[in-house]
C-alpha cells in the first residue's frame, strides 16, 4: 500500500472548486472529485520530457506526465505543480501557463481533474525512484503520431493532453 494513503487531499465539486479536503484512499464522495496538478516539461531541444511511472504504483509501466499528483489539503493547483516537479523530477523551474483541464475518468464515473502546466527546463532531472523508473523524450512535432500509435503506453489522462499538442 503506498506510504501516501491516509494523507488529506484537496476536494473539488462539479464545477473544479475547491470545498474542502478529503482522506486519500477513501473512496471520494458522489460528487466530488480529487484534484490532480500535472506539467509538461518541455526542454530546448523542444522535447517533451515524459515520465515512465515507476512498477509499483498505480498505473505502472505508463508514460505521463512529466511530473503529476494529488493537491494536498490547503494547496492551489499552481503549488501543487511545483511541489510534484521537485519531488517526482528534482527540477525547480517557473510555471509558463495552464495547457489545459482534463476531467479523469474510471469505470465510466468521473473521478478528477487534473490541470496540466507547461514548464520549459533543460535539468538537470533528478527522477525520484520511488516515483518514475525513466525520462523519456519525444519531440514535441512528433508527439501526437507517437500518441496515435502507441496509445496502450499512456496513462488516459496524459494521452488526451498529449493528443491536443
Amino acid at each position: 500500500m503506498p506510504n501516501n494513503v491516509g494523507e488529506l487531499i484537496a476536494l473539488a465539486n462539479e464545477n473544479d472548486v475547491c470545498v474542502g479536503s478529503h482522506i486519500r484512499g477513501v473512496p471520494l464522495p458522489a460528487g466530488y472529485y480529487a484534484m490532480i496538478a500535472a506539467v509538461l516539461v518541455v526542454n530546448s531541444k523542444g522535447n517533451i520530457v515524459l515520465q515512465r511511472i515507476a512498477s509499483h504504483k498505480k498505473w505502472d509501466g505508463l508514460l505521463t506526465y512529466s511530473a503529476a499528483g494529488h493537491v494536498a489539503a490547503g494547496e492551489t493547483y499552481e503549488q501543487a505543480a511545483i511541489r510534484e516537479m521537485q519531488e517526482e523530477i528534482g527540477i525547480i523551474a517557473d510555471l509558463q501557463g495552464l495547457i489545459g483541464v482534463i476531467p479523469m475518468y474510471q469505470e465510466g464515473r468521473q473521478i478528477a481533474f487534473h490541470h496540466i502546466f507547461k514548464v520549459y527546463s533543460d535539468g538537470p532531472y533528478l527522477p525520484a525512484p520511488d516515483e518514475v523508473s525513466e525520462l523519456v523524450e519525444i519531440p514535441q512535432k512528433d508527439i501526437m503520431h507517437y500518441c496515435m500509435e502507441h496509445p496502450t503506453e499512456f496513462h488516459p489522462a496524459a494521452l488526451e493532453i498529449l493528443k491536443l499538442l
